[in-house]
């Protein structure tokens, strides 16, 4: 879309103009990033394009025409867009798109010339693939006879489709196969769920999933294999046929122990340290991925008429705050954290300081230790806490003394419960528009001793977004009044030594 001059409007855009002229000639060149070649190899891309808001000077040019409605959807590309903008809520940019003629320009900058089609010379049929021609022949007759109203009379080609995928042995074909499963189950008007009986999942821990598969087709199927699969492959299977019966549904629970190294479901980009302004990613075959892949699934293997399919899917638990299950979460069995993000100690005295232990399974008990660096103090008068059930915290005091000298540091708490050492705390994420995330933060809390002469004893205070500021001036021996809008207009403003505009 940019230049990478300084037309661009401001320095991202234009970062991202030059970026991309870079990547288009690096991603083929086997001397940049030789420690990537262990995973893929280089590659040249056939051509770059620029388009967007402006013409590019350069090359030719094509004309694409993304206003026009498409037929199924009953919407252009440019309504698309609209609508994805409309959710860029940090920058409100919401603004309708008007149902116009128009068209798009894209512009050559580099590769093989271009005449009708951004795709002049590339093929994007299975065709690519030795041996894949048949295949992509039954998709396209899939495609062309499908109805909707007897979306099963497509479901002998497409099981067809599926022999020959399989018989391609490439990694693009396996993940077609995955997608052939899934619109045969669909064609074929079977569905399945596994539901968890537990919100959490923890390692070490009994749980049960309840799989349930639904046949709304008019001819019964058989279901010949259940499993729950985790990390490290398969948890509990059961090899036993049985018959999901037309317009019926079957359940089945399976009841298995959560491996004790299963991992959290931390967000693959924060299970390691952040190195300066760069994620840590250890397995980078994640690297572009939306999500985190669940952390429990399911696999059912099924006959059908045409076939034998599998069908996967994620291990859910009910979320009280929406209609629809979420992906089980992997978590420690208890959440720690330090109710004061950050302390301020002005002089020598200590502090009594709340660390909050929760239990995110069932009944927990064990012990609390508080790690503190040279010349920090922190005692608990009490180690031990006992906890009766998911939800329910402990809180125990922690009494910390500064050094003498100024300086700042971290303290680290830990619970020891049931064999497990726990130094994080388990925070859900909820956003309107956003699925819900369970990320594992450090059970810390940052302390800072300072000599603070503080002049302005009685402050008012106008409250920012996120606003830490007014807890700070307490510890400092402030006495904070917050100000509304009324205070601010018709108060005495007279009895405050200061006020203090927030972020």
């Amino acid at each position: 879309v940019f230049s990478g001059t300084e037309a661009d409007g401001h320095g991202h855009h234009q970062a991202s103009g030059i970026l991309s002229r870079e990547a288009f000639h690096a991603a083929a060149d086997p001397s940049r990033f030789p420690e990537q070649l262990g995973a893929v190899e280089p590659w040249q891309a056939v051509r770059l394009m620029q388009g967007g808001f402006r013409r590019a000077a350069g090359g030719p040019s094509i004309e694409i025409n993304a206003k026009a409605v498409d037929p199924v959807l009953g919407l252009s590309y440019a309504d698309i867009a609209a609508m994805s903008r409309s959710m860029h809520r940090s920058q409100g940019m919401s603004h309708p798109e008007r149902r116009r003629a128009g068209t798009n320009t894209v512009t050559l900058l580099a590769g093989e010339p271009v005449k009708g089609s951004l795709f002049d010379g590339i093929d994007t049929t299975w065709r690519r693939l030795p041996g894949g021609a048949h295949a992509g022949e039954l998709i396209e007759r899939a495609v062309r006879e499908f109805e909707p109203s007897q979306p099963g009379r497509v479901l002998p080609l497409l099981a067809e489709a599926r022999r020959q995928a399989a018989a391609l042995r490439h990694p693009w074909a396996d993940i077609k196969l995955r997608e052939l499963d899934d619109a045969i189950a669909l064609c074929a008007g079977i569905a399945v769920e596994a539901i968890s009986s537990t919100p959490v999942a923890v390692p070490g821990d009994t749980m049960q999933v309840g799989l349930q598969a639904t046949n709304s087709s008019p001819e019964a199927v058989v279901i010949r294999r259940i499993a729950v699969e985790g990390s490290s492959g398969v948890l509990v299977e059961d090899n036993g046929d049985f018959t999901l019966p037309a317009g019926g549904n079957v359940r089945r629970d399976l009841k298995f122990a959560v491996p004790q190294d299963e991992p959290y479901s931390q967000p693959y980009w924060l299970r390691r340290p952040r190195t300066s302004d760069f994620y840590e990613v250890e397995d980078e075959g994640l690297i572009g991925l939306a999500e985190t892949p669940p952390s429990l699934r399911a696999r059912c293997r099924i006959d059908t008429n045409s076939g034998q399919i599998d069908i996967v899917c994620p291990v859910t638990a009910a979320d009280v705050h929406s209609e629809s299950p979420l992906p089980l979460a992997v978590t420690p069995p208890v959440s720690v954290r330090f109710r004061e993000p950050a302390v301020v100690f002005v002089d020598g005295s200590s502090k009594v300081l709340s660390v909050a232990i929760t239990s995110n399974g069932g009944e927990e008990s064990g012990e609390l230790h508080v790690e503190a660096p040279t010349g920090w103090r922190a005692e608990l008068p009490s180690r031990e806490f006992r906890i009766r059930g998911q939800g329910e915290e402990s809180v125990l005091p922690v009494t910390v003394t500064p050094p003498a000298a100024g300086g700042a540091a971290v303290l680290q708490a830990f619970a020891c419960t049931g064999g497990s050492k726990v130094s994080t705390e388990t925070r859900t994420l909820r956003y309107p528009d956003l699925r819900p995330q369970t990320v594992f933060l450090p059970a810390s809390t940052k302390v800072v001793r300072a000599d603070v002469r503080t002049l302005a004893r009685n402050v008012g205070y106008i409250t920012g977004a996120g606003d830490g500021i007014p807890h700070a001036l307490e510890q400092m021996g402030c006495a904070v009044t917050l100000l509304d809008a009324t205070e601010l207009s018709r108060g005495d403003l007279t009895r405050f030594d200061a006020i203090v505009a927030g972020v």
